[in-house]
Formats: C-alpha cells, sequence, structure tokens
C-alpha cells in the first residue's frame, strides 16, 4: 500500500519464528461462520458484560480455565453479551506478556470470528487483537481471550464497544453502488476525521473476491474479515482480486479524509474456483499451469478437492518441472500443511472428518507452462497422544502393528505413532532402545530418523514421532525436556549481582538469540527475586526461570523499549537446583545488562502459629481466608502459586485490620500469601 497513513491496520505483519511463517495453524482457525465441529463446550465459564462499552484488566494464570477444543491446553478468560441483530461490534485485545488470541462465538458456541494477526509476544505494540463484526441476528454471544500458545501465563486488556455505523448489505453479485463521501457523510467511529461506507457481506472459501472501486478523488479502501485485516489500497482507482481463505462474513470499508466531495462507483464481483475431485485413493493426475490456469490466492492454481476422516493419513508424492507450492487445507480455509519444491513427499495427519483442499500454486513463476504429477494415497494410522513430559512407553512392534505411512522411509514396516505439542524454543530429548524413529513435523516433512537426538522445537504446534522395523521387536521410548551445550554460572551465595554484557561470542539459549545462564540452589519455600535489565540502549530483555528438570518455569518479555527490565518473584516448590537464563527477545541483540538475584524472608504460618502483628485463618481454607493485620495497613495482598505466578491480588485496606478474601476459585494446592515482604504459606483445600 502507498500514499497516505493507513488508520485502521496498525498491526505488522512479519511474524517471528514462534510460529510457523505461511502456514495458518489448522488446529485453531476452523469454522469461522459454520463451527460444524470447532465449538467450545458450552459449560466453559464466561464472566457477563453487564453494557457496553466494557473494560477489563485480567490475567491468564494457572488457574484460569484450560480451552478443550478451540486450542487445547491454552489458558482463557471468557465473556458472554447480548447483541442485537445489525449491531457493529469492536474487541481489542492488549496483552503485553504473551502472544495473544481472540475468538468470538455465537449463540450455539460456534466461532463466528478470530484475529491472531501479530505472531508476537508483545499484541499491544501493533494495536492488538482486533475483531469488527455486524451482528447476523439478536442473541447471546460470547468472547474467548486466550494465548497462542499452551499453559501460557500473563495479564491483558479486553475493550469490546458497539460502534455507531451503518452498512450496506451486499446480498448478491455482481454489486454496484454509485456513492459521494462528504461531511454529511457518517464517519468511521474508529477514526471520527474520515468519512465512511461499509459494506457487509458472506463469502465463500475459495472465492475470488474482485473490487473495482473509481472515485473523484484519493480514498483508502480496507477488507476485513476471515483472520483480520486482509488488503488495503489507497488512490482514486482501485482494482484488485482477492482469494477468500475461509468462508464467513467480510466487510468493505471506504474511508475518506478529503476536505471535499468525491464522488465514487464501486463494483463487487465473486468468482468461485473450480476442483478436481478427488473420489478415491490411490489417485494421480498429470497436468500443468500456465496463464490460462484459474487463480486462488498466490497464483496460477489447480485444486484438488477430497473427503478425510479422523485418524486418516494423507500421502502425497509430487514432482514438477519447476519450484512449486503444495498446500493443504480444511474447509474453512485452516492451512494444515505446506510444502515448496520440484520434487516433495510428505504426510499430512487428518484430526477431524471433513472435505479437505489441496493446491498446487505456481507462486514464483512468469505464467511459462510447469508439467507436474500429483500422487495420492490414503490410510488410517492412530497416534498415541503424549500428554506431559517426561514420557517413558515399554512398547511393542509385531504383525498386528500398524504399518508405516511413510513407505518411502521403510516400506512395509510396522509401526507405532506418538504425537506432542511443543512451544516454540523448547529443546526435547528423544530416545529410543531399539529400533529406529522417525521424527516428523506439522507439515509431514522428515526432520530426523535414528534412535536419539535433541529437538530444538522452531515453532510452537505439534510434532510426530513414529517408532518403525521391518520386523517384530520390544522398544523403549523415552522423551523429556532437556537443554543444548549451555554453560552456568553458579550463584554461591545472595544477594548476588552482576553486571555483564552479551555480545556475538556469547552462547545461545534460543535460537539467533544470545545468552548468559545462571545456576542457583534453593531449598523449598525459598523466596527469591530475580531482577533482570538492559543497561544500554536497545536491548530488550527476555527472561526465562527453568527448573532442575530443564522444563520452564517463566519466559517472560513483559516491559518493552529501551533500558528494559524483568522481575520475576521465585517461589520455589521442592529443594534442588534452578537455573536463570537472561537473554533477548530478538535475534543477535547485543548490550550490556545486570542480573540481580536476591532473597525474600519466607514465614510458615498455621491457624496455631499465630504471630502478634498477623494472623490468618483458617488455614487450610476451602476458599474464604480472614487476614487481621496489625502493622502492614499499606500495600497488597498477593498470593502466588508453586511456580510463582500470580493468581491474586488485592489493595490492603487503610482504616481497618481486619479484612476477608475470597480464593474459592483457586485450585487445590500450596499457595504463598504475600503482605509487602512477609510471605506466608497457604493451603488451600
Amino acid at each position: 500500500m502507498t500514499g497516505k497513513n493507513n488508520p485502521v491496520s496498525v498491526k505488522d505483519k512479519a511474524q517471528k519464528p514462534k510460529k510457523k511463517p505461511s502456514v495458518i495453524d489448522a488446529s485453531l482457525l476452523k469454522d469461522i461462520g459454520d463451527g460444524k465441529h470447532r465449538k467450545e463446550n458450552a459449560g466453559f465459564p464466561y464472566i457477563p458484560i453487564p453494557s457496553l462499552p466494557y473494560n477489563n484488566n485480567n490475567s491468564l494464570t494457572t488457574s484460569s480455565t484450560l480451552l478443550q477444543t478451540l486450542n487445547p491446553g491454552a489458558y482463557a478468560v471468557g465473556y458472554s453479551l447480548t447483541l442485537a441483530k445489525d449491531d457493529f461490534l469492536h474487541i481489542k485485545l492488549c496483552a503485553n506478556d504473551f502472544d495473544a488470541l481472540l475468538f468470538l462465538l455465537d449463540e450455539n458456541y460456534n466461532v463466528f470470528s478470530i484475529d491472531d494477526d501479530d505472531g508476537d509476544d508483545d499484541d499491544c505494540y501493533n494495536g492488538g487483537e482486533q475483531i469488527m463484526a455486524v451482528i447476523p441476528k439478536t442473541g447471546n454471544y460470547y468472547i474467548i481471550a486466550t494465548s497462542f500458545g499452551s499453559a501460557i501465563t500473563g495479564s491483558f486488556t479486553i475493550d469490546v464497544n458497539l460502534l455507531p455505523f451503518s452498512f450496506n448489505t451486499v446480498s448478491s453479485f455482481p454489486y454496484t453502488d454509485i456513492q459521494t463521501l462528504s461531511s454529511v457523510s457518517q464517519s468511521f467511529p474508529l477514526y471520527p476525521s474520515y468519512y465512511a461506507e461499509g459494506y457487509v457481506m458472506t463469502l465463500q472459501m475459495g472465492d475470488r473476491f474482485d473490487i473495482d472501486f473509481t472515485g473523484s478523488d484519493d480514498v483508502e479502501i480496507i477488507l476485513w474479515g476471515g483472520y483480520g485485516d486482509m488488503f488495503e489500497d489507497y488512490g482514486t482507482y482501485i482494482q484488485d482480486s482477492i482469494g477468500i481463505p475461509a468462508a464467513g462474513q467480510y466487510i468493505v470499508f471506504i474511508l475518506y479524509d478529503g476536505a471535499a466531495t468525491c464522488n465514487y462507483t464501486l463494483n463487487l464481483d465473486v468468482t468461485g474456483f473450480m476442483y478436481n475431485i478427488v473420489s478415491s485413493f490411490p489417485y494421480t493426475d498429470t497436468n500443468q499451469l500456465s496463464s490460462s490456469s484459474q487463480e486462488f490466492i498466490y497464483g496460477y492454481t489447480e485444486g484438488y478437492s477430497m473427503f478425510l476422516q479422523t485418524n486418516d493419513v494423507l500421502i502425497v508424492d509430487f514432482t514438477s518441472d519447476n519450484d512449486l507450492a503444495v498446500l493443504l487445507s480444511d474447509e474453512y480455509g485452516g492451512w494444515i500443511s505446506s510444502n515448496v519444491g520440484s520434487s516433495m513427499q510428505f504426510v499430512a495427519n487428518i484430526s477431524a472428518t471433513g472435505t479437505y483442499y489441496l493446491y498446487v500454486i505456481d507462486m514464483f513463476g512468469d505464467g511459462t507452462t510447469c508439467n507436474y504429477t500429483l500422487n495420492l494415497d490414503s490410510m488410517f494410522f492412530i497416534y498415541t497422544h503424549i500428554p506431559s513430559l517426561p514420557y517413558t512407553d515399554d512398547g511393542q512392534l509385531t504383525a498386528a502393528s500398524q504399518i508405516m505411512p511413510y513407505s518411502s522411509l521403510c516400506s512395509g514396516c510396522y509401526a507405532e505413532g506418538y504425537s506432542l505439542n511443543l512451544d516454540y524454543g523448547d529443546y526435547v530429548k528423544i530416545t529410543l532402545s531399539s529400533g529406529t524413529f522417525y521424527l516428523i513435523d506439522s507439515d509431514g516433512k522428515l526432520l530426523y530418523s535414528g534412535d536419539s537426538t535433541v529437538l530444538s522445537a522452531m515453532y510452537s504446534g505439534k510434532y510426530y514421532i513414529i517408532v518403525a522395523d521391518n520386523a517384530a521387536l520390544n522398544y523403549t521410548l523415552h522423551v523429556d525436556y532437556t537443554i543444548p551445550d549451555y554453560t552456568f554460572i553458579p550463584i554461591l551465595s545472595l544477594p548476588y549481582t552482576h553486571n555483564s554484557e552479551l555480545t556475538m561470542y556469547s552462547q545461545m539459549y534460543f535460537p539467533g538469540r544470545l545468552s548468559a545462564g545462571y545456576s542457583l540452589a534453593l531449598t523449598a519455600g525459598d523466596t527469591v527475586t530475580i531482577d533482570y535489565y538492559s543497561t544500554n540502549y536497545g536491548l530488550d530483555a527476555r527472561l526465562v526461570v527453568l527448573n532442575e528438570a530443564y522444563s520452564t518455569i517463566t519466559d517472560q518479555n513483559i516491559d518493552n523499549g529501551i533500558y528494559d527490565g524483568e522481575r520475576f518473584i521465585l517461589i520455589a516448590p521442592y529443594t534442588g537446583m534452578y537455573y536463570i537464563v537472561a537473554t533477548t527477545v530478538d535475534i543477535f541483540e547485543m548490550g550490556n545488562y545486570r542480573l540481580e538475584v536476591y532473597s525474600t524472608t519466607t514465614t510458615g504460618i498455621s491457624e496455631t502459629e499465630d504471630t502478634p502483628s498477623l494472623r490468618i485463618y483458617p488455614n487450610p481454607t476451602d476458599g474464604q481466608l480472614r487476614i487481621i493485620n496489625y502493622e502492614l495497613r499499606d500495600g497488597n495482598v498477593e498470593i502466588y502459586d508453586v511456580v510463582g505466578q500470580v493468581v491474586f491480588t488485592s489493595a490492603m485496606s487503610s482504616t481497618s485490620p481486619d479484612m476477608t478474601i475470597d480464593i474459592s476459585h483457586l485450585s487445590a494446592g500450596l499457595y504463598f500469601l504475600k503482605i509487602n515482604n512477609t510471605v506466608i504459606k497457604v493451603v488451600k483445600q
């Protein structure tokens, strides 16, 4: 886009390597506008929104509800509200601590809209996640604020509002509208200096949506829908064709900030996309792409549709004259696999029954004819999900085992499969006592084959392990977190201060991120504060704390900017070693930093062990906790879980020494209540 500043799209679309580039995660982006099998459980607890506008500061914590279907294993907070037909709803989710994900569900808990554009650990920096939707019918609607990855905590702010704006409904195509924008036109509510017209319509996945605009002055045109801001352009004559990635509601905005009058003619049209029907397997097609081929989203394209079932494995074998892209999506536009090359073999693991689409695309060509051969086959294959690490399985390969789906790797071999979810930056060691395992990424590409390896997760998502052999055997598979070849500086006593520098010679903990490591021995119940901050311009600090198994206790980048700093209060849940990694957000960032680690006194007080100045009871408690406090009137009451995450906070009463707090929403277990520098163990029954 060229010309004036864009008033709506305030997001940086470039993704960090936290998520796989060029692939929309199909496990998240399902059923936009339909919801046949991607809805959240109706029993999910939703906070009622009493009136609009609505603002809420909240947090994802270890006590938050876990999503079951939309993003399994992710902490989430839900909101409910009643909306009327034709309401123009605007939702903004701003999270400083994590890569946020925002859902809008209809009255049947089906996904109506979704946004996850930033791919960034600071979703506030570029405007946050945003949903704009014209409500199709009166009823109850539901909002879910969550994170892209699983088991991620952090604070967020959500704003929900109804915007005063009326739309033209586009019910059929082709569609033409002749309009005038001037000072008597309605203004765009997010940017009132812009006069605006809006057009709302329903489009299908695979549609080619054509925009043809001619005006008497420069305007901004924005297409919003699917997964957010899809298209923008600026000028007096705008003509483009946009591939629609998912079925659902789409909105065209015409925005004008001129002082004069703008007369315009807008023509909208839709052309469908034709697919080759794959009615049975195995399937072979010899075809070609050229300038006479139809186009989908990226370039000249040939498409194939097929029906697949849960636990099917689609086997793809492809050869061509030149490099082409082969993409697989579900029926709602969620990308499952993407591969580029002139010769490729990969498989796709199918998680839900439905129609799937495979696209062969000339993304890089100039229209020169390119010949290709596509072979497809399908087989049933079940993966055992690894729920947590460490994980050990004593298994067998026999004639009754499954058959290896990757025939090019081990033709006709007995096989057993395993799947696990990892976060970007995880290091996992996989060992097999006998035989060979094959490590596969979510695109179906082979990452490793052998009996032992350390995997550095380059994206957040699913990985697959297949144990296979051409003969029967007994084996033991072991998977656990580990660390790379990495050196930790021992912290021998507290308080500890270290002024140092990250340079091009520093070791790396995450790929491409310079870092320094520290080790610290603690006793269960010890409380230490870790401060890590930059002492010069330009270093965006990232603080990681690991347990003795090198599993992550926290991975945070809360503050951003110059002289960036991170603070984490660690309450040791066990006696043993802990590890601190001082690193950065961006690749190859260098600069000076300071690390401070110091202890905080921890006092264990039970119901019968009161002190003259502070009493807390009943302890253990089933929810209500009374605090009688004679000396520490000012300050906050904070409750931490065993990994040091804040799960409750409340201001102390300045007028009364007696207050009662309700922690009935917390799960049963051990917690630590902190008032200023006094920390008390609390047991929630």
